[in-house]
This record gives C-alpha cells, sequence and structure tokens, in this order.
C-alpha cells in the first residue's frame, strides 16, 4: 500500500498542500503543480482513483500561497487539470473586497456589473473535496462570531458557497469523499448535509 511507502501507518483521506507562494509566476506555479502530482502519481502508482488506501491530493485556497486569488486559481485550474482543492474561502473574501461575497444578495458589485467572485466560485465547485468552515469578510479571515447579526450578510454568502460545495458532491454521489473543519462552521448547515 502506497501510504506505507512514505512512513504512515492508518488511513489518510487527503493530503492537503499548501502550494507554491503568491509570488510565483505563472508558469512556475503551473510547473510546480504539475511536479506535485507527477511525484503523487509516482508514489501511488497503480492505484485507481478512488481506491480507499489513495488519499486525494489537494490544495488549500490561502492568502500567500498560490490559491490566493479566485482569479488566479481559476486561469491554475484550467492549466492543471489534476488540480482539486481545500476550499478556504475566507481567504478570498479579504483578496476580492467583496462586501457580501457570492450570495444571492451581491449583485451589480463590480464596475461590469457581474458579480465576478460569485461567478468564480460556482466554476470552481466541482474541484472541492474539503471544506475549511470560516465565515471571512473583506477585511479578514475570520469574523469574532458568525451568530452575531452584525455578521449575518457575511454568513449567508458562506452559508450559499457551503449549499453549493455540498449540492455539487451529493449529485456526483462523492459525500464520502467531503471532509470539513468546523471553525466556525454553520452547524445547522453542516448537519443538513451530514446528518451529523
Amino acid at each position: 500500500m502506497a501510504i506505507r511507502k512514505l512512513g504512515i501507518d492508518g488511513h489518510i483521506a487527503a493530503i492537503n498542500s499548501f502550494s507554491g507562494h503568491d509570488s510565483m509566476e505563472f508558469d512556475d506555479a503551473v510547473s510546480l503543480l504539475n511536479a506535485m502530482h507527477d511525484w503523487y502519481d509516482e508514489v501511488f502508482v497503480g492505484q485507481l482513483a478512488g481506491d480507499v488506501d489513495r488519499p486525494r491530493l489537494l490544495h488549500e485556497t490561502h492568502r500567500g500561497r498560490l490559491l490566493y486569488s479566485p482569479w488566479v486559481t481559476r486561469r491554475l485550474l484550467d492549466a492543471v487539470p489534476r488540480l482539486n482543492l481545500v476550499a478556504d474561502l475566507s481567504h478570498w473574501t479579504c483578496v476580492a473586497e467583496f462586501p457580501l461575497g457570492p450570495s444571492p444578495l451581491a449583485v451589480d458589485r463590480d464596475s461590469l456589473h457581474r458579480n465576478l467572485l460569485a461567478e468564480t466560485i460556482r466554476e470552481i465547485v466541482p474541484r472541492i473535496y474539503h471544506v475549511q468552515g470560516r465565515v471571512g469578510y473583506e477585511q479578514g479571515p475570520q469574523v469574532d462570531d458568525p451568530r452575531q447579526p452584525e455578521w449575518a450578510p457575511q454568513l449567508s454568502s458562506f452559508e450559499y458557497w457551503w449549499d453549493l460545495i455540498f449540492t455539487n458532491l451529493i449529485q456526483k454521489d462523492q459525500v464520502d469523499g467531503l471532509s470539513a473543519i468546523r471553525d466556525f462552521f454553520c452547524v445547522c448547515v453542516f448537519n443538513h448535509y451530514c446528518g451529523d
């Protein structure tokens, strides 16, 4: 079993990588990601995607890393078809500085009269397999308490995102592949999908 080649006992569902740095040139980022996936394929040679002993190789959306921006991430997903994500979308609310994020309430928020952040989120949802459950806002990656009324628009945005992600995985019959960390994760949303 390939995971034992790495000196690790037990089952690992995913490998989460904080890949590269946001200062890397696009071509260098593509080369790094392809090299990582080539290494991964070599380590797990002979194991098909979906094998219980083959963890997913995921890359986290995070400030300071390759996937710091929704716009850069979208380009990298196009350039590296094997790239799948851990979604810590709270970082993107800082980078994009959209006041409400991708909720149904956030319309006509940019000079193009489109919600580019919402469009990008909808495009990348099929590549997400893990959720970091934090609610961010336009000036920081985490609100102090998302239950407070002043954060209702932000919470609504993140619940909208999470609903898109969970619905996609349910439709693809891949709920078993979903994992989440509930930092300030809205328990009602998580319970709705995971029955937990």
